[in-house]
């Protein structure tokens, strides 16, 4: 795979300190129907489901984010390699199959991220809830391998009969609907008007 940007000197020392080290990686995918393409914002109405495993174990706050803004640096992240594959092998499937009407993964900032960006993108907010006694790492761990999508409420049995088949792991987080992102996680709630969300995204470092 090529490394096509990046800082990956090993002399990346500055006054301030190390630069820590990102290399880039550069894959290409081809698309052969532009009309399968999955979109990443869901529909009022729609059962939004988290594909792969919660992650809401420590290590998947390592080098996260969050860990980033609380000038933590330690620890480790944690990858289960082929259980990762097995939901990027299933993705394909469903597009075809037609039972998800939106897809995003869970990347920097973890679920919470996710969900918000789909939020912003659709102009819908949603309610979902999140079954955890760690809700730090289960909203903001950022552990590979994880799609958030959202399906019509017809294929929810659908999408749930496919995972158990296919092996992938995944659970119901709730509804797309209203002009709010609410979360509930360990008996607490958070709830976001989307203009805010919007307002947030799009404001300069």
């Amino acid at each position: 795979l090529p490394v096509v940007s990046g800082n990956v000197s090993l002399y990346n020392e500055t006054e301030d300190g190390p630069i820590l080290p990102t290399p880039v990686v550069g894959t290409v995918g081809l698309l052969e129907d532009r009309s399968g393409a999955v979109p990443m914002s869901w529909t009022a109405g729609d059962e939004i489901w988290l594909l792969g495993g919660l992650g809401d174990d420590p290590d998947t706050l390592a080098a996260s984010e969050l860990a980033w803004r609380r000038g933590l640096r330690g620890g480790r992240p944690s990858l289960d390699l082929e259980a990762a594959a097995r939901v990027v092998r299933f993705l394909p499937g469903l597009a075809l199959a037609g039972h998800v009407s939106a897809a995003h993964d869970v990347s920097v900032g973890g679920l919470g991220v996710a969900l918000a960006r789909i939020a912003i993108a659709a102009g819908c907010g949603a309610i979902v809830g999140v079954d955890t006694p760690r809700p730090t790492a289960a909203l903001h761990g950022e552990r590979v391998g994880r799609v958030v999508v959202g399906c019509r409420r017809e294929d929810g049995d659908r999408l749930r009969d496919a995972l158990a088949g296919a092996g992938v792991p995944g659970r119901r987080l709730g509804v797309a609907g209203g002009d709010r992102l609410e979360i509930s996680v360990a008996q607490r709630t958070v709830s976001v008007a989307l203009a805010e969300l919007g307002k947030a995204w799009r404001r300069p470092f």
